[in-house]
């Protein structure tokens, strides 16, 4: 597609999306100087001048002021385009008497000539009509940035070109201006200076600074040959072409409970949030753009949040969005409880890894180990008198390293089941009793779980009252299982 077939749809889709000069909010009607150019003369004594303007910008032709009749024209139509095809608006300076240098002007507004002098601010500016739609470019959008291509020729490569693009409420705004009042009514603005680019075309962009938050009304956007009024040399050029207001929506930062979300970055859109899985409340969630007018919508489905970023002028653009996901994944890799033969273990604890346990090894289905972790898959291997029981979290396919390992030793060993004697120690139940004869030293008495139940120090012989279950009893370094009935 050539740039003038690329620049006619602009054009046609403004139309379509009401865009027009009357009712454009978010971008120029024309900004890349195709279509209608109007022809204007005018002059006095000092001669005739004739101007090509494009249609909806402005310069000397159209100018009010009692001094109009004095200018010289500054624009033109050139087909020198960036791309070779179309056209472009050409300003040039002018040198309306003797050695006076008058700025090539091209503005959005409309000029006023009425000062001899060039620097005189109160009878030479640029501004806003509110009483004539012809010279006012309504504007109701936040950009971000400005962004155009402009070519320049200068006759000294310290003199510097000027753009200047005003956000303003509803009033007659002027360009220059050092009026407070004037100043007062401003929202935001662009402002360029910059040097000669030596005849090659360059793209410059320019962000935005707002001075209030409020929706404007008007914008004033001009490009003139210099920045000082009556400054720079009769042989100044500059041509600009495709203007684009850019309106940022992307988050600028991202923030759950407080906390920057580990590895965010504008230019990435999904994230894999590892933990508990606990998904934030929309309270909790700071989300913020770096669009000045951008909207952001938060959205929680289950273990996914999602946030879409609209550009300020997301209702003429709706491609102009972008959005993030935080996926919630609960990857937690230990143990929330573990019991043998429906018993609780003794002291267990999650961050408690190693344990011993008095008594017989049980069976593998006898093991109730329940992870913490939604997903989390649990192994039970036993080997001998040990039990190891491996918690992997359920994302152990891309990260190996989440596991945790719990082990059990039980240092029970083989007695004699019901009533057992061993040496001259022995031990045997009776009628909910358990009875330890030729023994002296300590006596403790075990669930299959670990749990204790009674120690008690003996000498030569005890009894024991307990419940019916199945009990290891210590005696020293022995141990015996007993069946209490």
């Amino acid at each position: 597609m050539n740039k003038f077939t690329r620049k006619m749809m602009l054009a046609i889709a403004c139309i379509i999306a009401g865009c027009i000069n009357v009712q454009a909010q978010y971008q120029l009607p024309n900004p890349g100087f195709e279509g209608t150019w109007k022809e204007t003369t005018w002059g006095g004594f000092l001669g005739k001048s004739t101007e090509n303007a494009p249609q909806y910008w402005h310069s000397f032709g159209t100018a009010a002021g009692n001094l109009q009749s004095m200018t010289k024209a500054s624009v033109s139509q050139s087909t020198d385009t960036r791309t070779g095809s179309g056209s472009c608006a050409k300003i040039s300076a002018t040198n309306p008497i003797g050695n006076v240098v008058g700025n090539g002007t091209l503005t959005t507004g409309r000029m006023n000539a009425g000062s001899m002098t060039p620097t005189d601010e109160t009878g030479n500016y640029n501004f806003t009509d509110l009483e004539n739609e012809e010279y006012q470019q309504k504007f109701t959008g936040l950009p971000d940035s400005i962004s155009f291509w402009v070519k320049s020729k200068m006759a000294s490569s310290t003199e510097e070109a000027r753009m200047a693009a005003i956000l303003h409420d509803n009033f007659r705004y002027q360009d220059p201006t050092k009026d407070e009042t004037i100043l007062s009514h401003k929202i935001g603005s662009a402002e360029l200076n910059y040097t000669t680019t030596n005849e090659q075309w360059v793209q410059k962009t320019v962000n935005f600074e707002y001075t209030q938050n409020a929706t404007p009304s008007f914008l004033l956007l001009t490009f003139t040959t210099n920045k000082t009024a009556g400054g720079g040399s009769k042989e100044d050029v500059v041509y600009i072409d495709d203007i684009e207001f850019i309106y940022n929506s992307k988050l600028e930062s991202l923030k759950i409970g407080g906390v920057a979300v580990d590895g965010f970055d504008k230019d990435t859109y999904n994230y894999t949030i590892t933990g508990d899985g606990v998904v934030p409340t929309e309270d909790q969630i700071e989300a913020v753009s770096d669009g000045k007018g951008a909207s952001i919508e938060t959205t929680i489905n289950e273990n996914v949040v999602t946030i879409v970023v609209k550009g300020n002028d997301y209702s003429e653009n709706n491609n102009n969005t972008h959005t993030y996901t935080l996926t919630y994944q609960d990857t937690r890799s230990q143990l929330s409880s573990l019991s043998i033969n429906g018993t609780a273990l003794e002291g267990f604890s999650k961050d408690k890894y190693d344990y011993t346990v008095s008594g017989e090894v049980p069976a593998k289905d006898q093991i109730i180990a329940e992870a913490d972790g939604k997903g989390a898959t649990v192994d039970i291997e036993i080997n001998e008198k040990v039990v190891t029981i491996t918690v992997s979290g359920s994302n152990i396919a891309t990260d190996p390293e989440n596991k945790h390992v719990y082990t059990l030793t039980f240092d029970y060993e083989q007695g004699i089941e019901n009533n057992g004697t061993i040496e001259n120690l022995k031990i045997y139940s009776i009628n909910g009793n358990v009875f330890v004869q030729g023994y002296t030293g300590t006596v403790e008495i075990y669930l299959l779980n670990g749990g204790k139940v009674a120690q008690k120090e003996v000498s030569g012989s005890a009894t024991f009252s307990l419940e019916p279950n199945t009990y290891i009893i210590r005696t020293g370094t022995k141990t015996t299982k007993v069946i209490v009935k």
